[in-house]
């Protein structure tokens, strides 16, 4: 399965859509990895208690995600993907 973002990719994350609510399920993230801080997209697949989110690609015997690196907090979210541009085009 071919990943959903590609390199060269334009996306559009808006910053500010958990100011005044949480994540929800099937909502696309971009984060940071909580433990070397690489920037990352993928989507939401459950909500824990705490609130924690786990992530998940959509390439699952390529991705890494929540199976390796464990649930997010909500520091480490940047925002939500709200718009994917065409792959190559500029």
């Amino acid at each position: 399965m071919y990943p959903l973002i590609r390199p060269g990719q334009t996306l559009i994350v808006n910053r500010y859509a958990y100011l005044f609510s949480l994540p929800d399920v099937d909502d696309v993230l971009v984060f940071r990895h909580p433990d070397s801080g690489e920037l990352l997209v993928k989507r939401v697949s459950a909500i824990a208690d705490g609130p924690m989110y786990h992530v998940r690609g959509v390439n699952l015997p390529e991705s890494l995600d929540s199976r390796h690196f464990g649930g997010l907090t909500p520091e480490v979210i940047i925002g939500r993907v709200e718009f994917l541009g065409r792959y190559g085009t500029r």
